[in-house]
C-alpha cells in the first residue's frame, strides 16, 4: 500500500454518525487497533466495519475516581472555589468546539433573568496550550463574564 507506513488516526465521537463506506475501509484497513470511547460508539464501530470488530478496543475518555481517588464533599467545593448553595459546571477542554461561550449566555440568563444568585457556574478545562485559538479563546470566555458583571458567581477551574 502506498500509505502503508502512516500513522494516524481519526477521532469519532458518539454525536457524529459513524457510516461504512469503502473509503473508510481502505482507510482503517491497514491500522492495529480502532478506538472507540465508550461501548455505544464500539457497537455502532462495528456495526459499520463488522470486518474490524476484533480490532475495536475501548478507551473510555474519562477519570475513574476509584483509581485517582475522591474528595469528600466540602474538600471538593473548597478546591473548586464553589461559596454558593448550588453549583453548575461544564467539564472539557477549552474550546471553541465544545462552545463553553453557550454556558455562559445560559448563566447569563439565569443569573439576570431567573434570578440564580445561589448558584456558582464553574467551567472546569484548560485550552490546548499549542493553539493560539484555545488559549485566546478561553481568555474570551472570562473577558466575557467580566464584562457581562457575571466574574463573581462564574468560576475557572484547573484540571
Amino acid at each position: 500500500m502506498l500509505f502503508r507506513s502512516a500513522r494516524f488516526f481519526i477521532p469519532r465521537h458518539h454525536f457524529n454518525p459513524i457510516k461504512s463506506s469503502a473509503i473508510y475501509a481502505w482507510t482503517i484497513s491497514e491500522v492495529k487497533n480502532l478506538i472507540a470511547v465508550s461501548d455505544a460508539v464500539r457497537a455502532r464501530l462495528v456495526e459499520a466495519f463488522p470486518a474490524f470488530a476484533d480490532r475495536v478496543v475501548v478507551i473510555p475518555n474519562w477519570i475513574d475516581a476509584r483509581e485517582c481517588g475522591s474528595l469528600g464533599r466540602d474538600e471538593a467545593r473548597e478546591a473548586l472555589g464553589i461559596t454558593r448553595r448550588y453549583a453548575v459546571g461544564i467539564v472539557g477542554q477549552l474550546t471553541k468546539l465544545k462552545r463553553q461561550d453557550l454556558f455562559l449566555q445560559a448563566a447569563q440568563h439565569l443569573i439576570k433573568e431567573r434570578m440564580w444568585h445561589e448558584v456558582d457556574f464553574l467551567i472546569v478545562g484548560e485550552p490546548n496550550q499549542r493553539s493560539d485559538e484555545d488559549v485566546a479563546f478561553a481568555a474570551s470566555l472570562f473577558q466575557w463574564a467580566r464584562n457581562a458583571g457575571l466574574d463573581r458567581q462564574i468560576g475557572r477551574a484547573h484540571v
